[in-house]
């Protein structure tokens, strides 16, 4: 088989073909030999070849994207548009704050101690705290539902501390599906969870060119176990979504299937003009922004809000275990903080709220 070598660069745009990279040599060249007949040729050429590049790469990559997957069709759209954000690989320890400046471990339990001191007056949820299951039924899932959610992994999703390969419980979904679909069913009839799945390493992510304070500048991306995720998929799907998207309100767009911000933005701009057409009145709105709304949910008046929803019993104590006795460490440069308890809520139910 014969071998072709062709030289890419970090930020070649994925629609930039070979043919095209060529052209542009070729343009460049007659510019600097000052063959400017050549060059216009060339430049004509290039233009017509890279609207045609864009063109096939769209309708073959992206456009069916739009129906769905509007994430990541945006995410290609802006590819084409050259509006996509790269990533600068810096390095966090480059661009702290000279105060900030320390050893690597000292640096991690720093950010660590930052980002549990959110939670600092929080009252964590006791082993007393459950309610009675007499009666109820706890979630079943079967080896053919176990089996679907392995297959569905994105291998490109960054594990847990478990170290659990992604990678093998989507290609062995067929080994694997019958002992997960065991473990399963024993956390939800139980009503435990494995203390793998209660432990998260914590990536600090910068959301400044600087890093002047720790708590402003830093966003904790939580990495928890795959088959954790995997857990919690089956509990929304099966109890939580059916309950909670009934008590949602209707003008809440975000975190809603089949619903996007997008809906939000028309929404709003409905009523706007709707109040203004006409009657020369004006529109006065308010932007509020709860600072770390999800960390500072109170667990002791969540699980008594799943239970005034409906929620099944078996559910909500499956819930609280999930919430009880949780622990995080900083994952810094290959190094690691201490551990700590926190009291990170459980994300994806927290959201669905009808206050």
């Amino acid at each position: 088989m014969p071998v072709r070598s062709i030289r890419i660069h970090e930020t070649d745009r994925p629609w930039v073909s070979s043919q095209l990279k060529q052209l542009i040599i070729r343009r460049q060249k007659a510019f600097t030999s000052g063959n400017l007949p050549l060059f216009n040729i060339l430049r004509n050429k290039v233009n017509r070849k890279r609207r045609r590049c864009r063109k096939v790469y769209y309708e073959n990559k992206v456009k069916d994207l739009h129906d769905f997957k509007p994430r990541n069709w945006w995410g290609e759209v802006k590819q084409l548009c050259g509006s996509a954000k790269s990533s600068s690989g810096r390095d966090l320890t480059s661009i702290l704050h000279p105060d900030l400046v320390c050893d690597e471990p000292t640096l991690a339990n720093k950010i660590n101690q930052a980002f549990v001191s959110v939670v600092d007056g929080y009252s964590p949820l006791t082993e007393s705290v459950c309610v009675d299951t007499n009666g109820d039924q706890a979630i079943t899932v079967t080896e053919i539902s176990v089996r679907r959610k392995l297959r569905e992994i994105s291998c490109a999703r960054a594990g847990g501390p478990d170290d659990l390969p992604i990678w093998v419980l989507r290609e062995f979904a067929d080994i694997l599906a019958a002992p997960v679909a065991d473990i399963l069913n024993s956390s939800f009839s139980e009503c435990k969870i494995p203390r793998a799945w209660k432990i998260t390493d914590v990536s600090p992510l910068p959301k400044a060119s600087t890093v002047n304070d720790i708590n402003k500048d830093l966003r904790p991306i939580s990495l928890t176990s795959i088959l954790s995720k995997v857990a919690e998929s089956f509990v929304i799907d099966e109890d939580l979504k059916p309950v909670l998207l009934l008590a949602v309100d209707p003008s809440q767009f975000g975190f809603i299937p089949g619903s996007c911000t997008t809906f939000a933005l028309i929404s709003m701009f409905h009523h706007w003009l709707r109040a203004t057409d006409g009657t020369g009145s004006t529109v006065r709105t308010a932007l509020l922004d709860f600072r770390k709304a999800f960390d500072l949910v109170d667990h002791h008046i969540l699980f008594g809000k799943l239970l005034t929803l409906g929620v099944k019993p078996t559910v909500v104590n499956w819930v609280i275990d999930f919430l009880r006795n949780r622990q995080e460490r900083v994952k810094l440069s290959g190094m690691f903080s201490d551990w700590s308890t926190t009291g990170n809520p459980f994300r994806p139910m927290a959201i669905f709220s009808d206050d």
